[in-house]
């Protein structure tokens, strides 16, 4: 190995040169391995095994010092036959004394048993004593037998009236026994019916139906409905406050808001002439009612359509386009008189429309709406307050005209002549 001297040359080996891998060398390094672990385990066997040996040695030492010691205490005693007799003397005396001790000790056992026994029995004697009494006191009303000291013949004499007195009682027993189980029947249905009222008033029942916890129970729960319905009052009058509190709000924001959609520029105008229309379609309803000698009226519905109420049929609503010549005629001439009110109401100078023209081109109309058309021309004009003039080329409508500029063609040049009917 390195370090070491070299077994040829003697010198010291710096370095161990490599060389190739050998069997041979392999298994001689372990054998040398296999035999330093032997000499190894032999070397620590040799060392206990001197160990011992030493110890061997002073036990043996010791051994011949008792021996010596034993036999010169020895110097002067009995011969060993001598000392054999008396040993088996002394062993068999040892063992009659130890059997007079035990039989001593088991007589003397017996006696503290016997002895504790006539107590235990003296104490039962009189721990039955009284509870024979207790037992006689417990049962005073039934007059059990008087008690003479000796327990035992009273204990008889008490059991003896026990199974005379025993078939009563068991009768009185059960007799007590329905009486307990009718009570309790009834009990359970007055439970029942304390239950089902507890819980149709909606209050939990106490943990023991007694008297004292169910009227507890059901003055806490009055005193809690009392609670409830105070706070429900309270939160009732709050929250009407609340509602009259919103509707007067909403009823001042709805204010705010129609008056904020009227007053813009276009719903404003809207509004105008939906109020102007409202206003004429009264005025006008009220004229074409007299018109019609009761029988139409006019409205209007939400989309601000015309509409006629024929009263003729019960009172029902159709669309104006549904009115024939002459009652259309009718409602156009309301209508127009209406417009002719409204204009001149709205006059600065508070004038006045006297004198209406009409030139609604006659020649079309059939000879019955001709009629109704003069008929309603002549009961406009008659109350005088209105000079109502007709442009017509009809002469069956101008014949009923009472005063007419009738208008005749000369060539180039025209000529007009009042007429009188």
């Amino acid at each position: 190995m390195a370090g070491e001297d070299c077994p040829v040359c003697l010198q010291q080996v710096p370095v161990v040169p490599l060389r190739p891998h050998h069997q041979g060398i392999a298994e001689a390094e372990a054998a040398l391995r296999d035999a330093k672990t032997a000499a190894s385990t032999a070397a620590r066997g040799l060392s206990q095994a001197e160990r011992e040996h030493g110890k061997a040695e002073d036990e043996g030492d010791r051994l011949r010092t008792e021996l010596d010691q034993v036999q010169a205490s020895l110097d002067g005693e009995p011969a060993a036959a001598e000392a054999s007799q008396l040993l088996e003397l002394a062993t068999r005396a040892h063992a009659s004394l130890t059997a007079a001790r035990k039989a001593s000790r088991a007589a003397l056992e017996s006696q503290r048993k016997a002895e504790k026994e006539l107590k235990e029995l003296e104490e039962r004697y009189t721990v039955a004593g009284r509870t024979l009494g207790q037992l006689r006191d417990r049962f005073a009303e039934q007059r059990p037998p008087a008690l003479t000291g000796d327990h035992v013949v009273d204990w008889d004499v008490f059991m003896d009236w026990v199974q005379e007195t025993g078939a009563t009682l068991e009768a009185k027993v059960s007799e007590r026994a329905q009486e307990m189980k009718r009570a309790e029947l009834v009990a359970d249905r007055q439970r029942d019916k304390v239950m089902e009222f507890l819980a149709s008033g909606g209050i939990a029942a106490p943990p023991s139906l007694t008297e004292v916890s169910v009227s507890t129970t059901v003055a806490n729960a009055l005193t809690a409905g009392q609670l409830a319905v105070q706070r429900v009052e309270e939160r009732r009058a709050h929250v009407a406050q609340l509602v009259a509190d919103v509707a007067e709000a909403e009823q001042t924001e709805r204010l705010n808001k129609g008056l904020g959609l009227l007053l813009s520029a276009r719903n404003f105008e809207r509004w105008m002439v939906e109020e102007a229309l409202q206003s004429m379609v009264i005025e006008a309803s009220a004229t074409l009612n007299e018109l019609s000698n009761g029988q139409f009226e006019l409205t209007v519905d939400s989309k601000q359509d015309l509409l006629v109420v024929d009263h003729n049929d019960a009172s029902s609503q159709r669309p104006v386009q549904t009115l024939s010549g002459g009652e259309t005629f009718q409602a156009s001439l309301a209508l127009a008189l209406a417009l002719s009110s409204q204009i001149a109401s709205l006059s600065s100078g508070g004038g006045q429309l006297d004198t209406i023209l009409l030139d609604e081109g006659f020649g079309t109309l059939d000879a019955s709406t001709l009629d109704v058309v003069a008929s309603t021309l002549e009961q406009l004009s008659g109350g005088g307050e209105r000079t109502v003039g007709l442009v017509t080329h009809v002469a069956a409508l101008a014949d009923r005209v009472p005063v007419r500029f009738q208008v005749t063609r000369e060539g180039s040049r025209s000529r007009v002549e009042k007429v009188w009917t």
